[in-house]
């Protein structure tokens, strides 16, 4: 279990965590609501979790420095028995090159059920397409016949496949083939321990979508990883749950926390409207830049711009990976070493 302030996993880890203690940041207007009694209660909860796991040994001590890659490492190494892993890397990794592990050595199960026994909501990052509306391209529409062609439902059903699931298809379709809900066959006719559970999340359990769309304060709190931060406080600098809580959902009278909830949302908000002042000491710097960027831009990205788009009017069946992640949901489900099938 990841608990480094300096890896993604950690986020997905946390807001599944804190959803199963019925946990909120934001309301679903975009309000910061982490420190209503309710949300805080269950945002001390879910640090509490993960500070017991690590005081008890169930994860390595060099959690704390992990990197996003690094539960892959050690699962593959047998250095930890059990791993949250959001992309399901890790059966992808053994299908390919170890294929015995896949079938008959590893499994993926689900989260485990909450304090009041309920199957847990998933995290899903869903991948989208942006078409920029004044794109100086001479061909708009050129884009947009290049995802029709990789998103035709065969072709895109046969890319997914090729990648032995690793995305779930977001059109209900695609998602029909059974590929997904009986997954791989093995040589000797081994049934697949691992994206049937995975299909069977997104299909039959509650799924919600990350919230960095909500509030651009959001998406700040991921990149300064609050709570991974607050989990390294406690595993640390040994504060209480409730000590490093309260440092990460925001400042209260009398007490400076460096980085909060609270003060991010003021910090996004004020950056977002002052950037443009002119009182702002970063518009000379904006205004110096414009150049710069518009030289770049005509001698770097338009003479590579028009190369590729040349090669796709050429060969466009060779370009149908160069949007590896259109409009395919990653969720969070686990893997197990030496556990069987379920």
């Amino acid at each position: 279990m990841t608990e480094s302030s300096s890896a993604t996993d950690t986020i997905y880890n946390f807001e599944m965590t804190l959803l199963t203690f019925s946990g909120q940041i934001f309301s679903n207007e975009g309000k910061v609501v982490a420190d209503e009694p309710k949300n805080r209660e269950a945002i001390v909860k879910s640090l509490k979790f993960f500070g017991e796991i690590f005081t008890s040994g169930y994860v390595p001590p060099d959690t704390l420095s992990w990197s996003d890659g690094d539960n892959n490492a050690n699962f593959h190494s047998k250095s930890i028995v059990m791993t949250p892993n959001p992309s399901v890397s890790i059966p992808a990794h053994h299908y390919f090159n170890a294929p015995d592990n896949y079938f008959n050595k590893s499994a993926t199960i689900e989260w485990p059920d909450g304090p009041d026994g309920r199957k847990p909501t998933y995290m899903v990052a869903v991948k989208t397409v942006l078409f920029p509306k004044d794109s100086a391209n001479k061909k708009p529409d050129l884009g947009k016949e290049f995802v029709k062609f990789v998103v035709d439902p065969k072709r895109f059903a046969e890319y997914i496949k090729g990648a032995n699931g690793r995305w779930f298809p977001a059109f209900k379709d695609v998602a029909a083939d059974p590929f997904f809900s009986r997954g791989q066959v093995g040589k000797g006719g081994e049934k697949d321990p691992h994206l049937p559970t995975v299909t069977k999340i997104y299909l039959e359990r509650n799924t919600k979508v990350f919230e960095h769309w909500k509030n651009p304060a959001n998406s700040q709190i991921y990149a300064e990883n609050v709570w991974g931060k607050a989990m390294t406080r406690m595993d640390v600098d040994k504060w209480s749950a409730e000590k490093a809580a309260d440092e990460a959902i925001g400042p209260r009278e009398g007490h400076r926390r460096p980085v909060a909830v609270g003060t991010l949302v003021a910090r996004s908000t004020a950056a977002a409207t002052g950037i443009l002042s002119p009182r702002s000491r970063n518009l000379p710097g904006l205004l110096f830049s414009l150049p710069l960027l518009a030289l770049f831009a005509c001698f770097v990205v338009y003479p590579l711009f028009f190369v590729v788009t040349r090669i796709f009017d050429a060969t466009p069946t060779r370009s149908c990976s160069a949007i590896p992640s259109t409009c395919r949901p990653s969720s969070t489900p686990w893997c197990m070493w030496g556990w069987p099938s379920m």
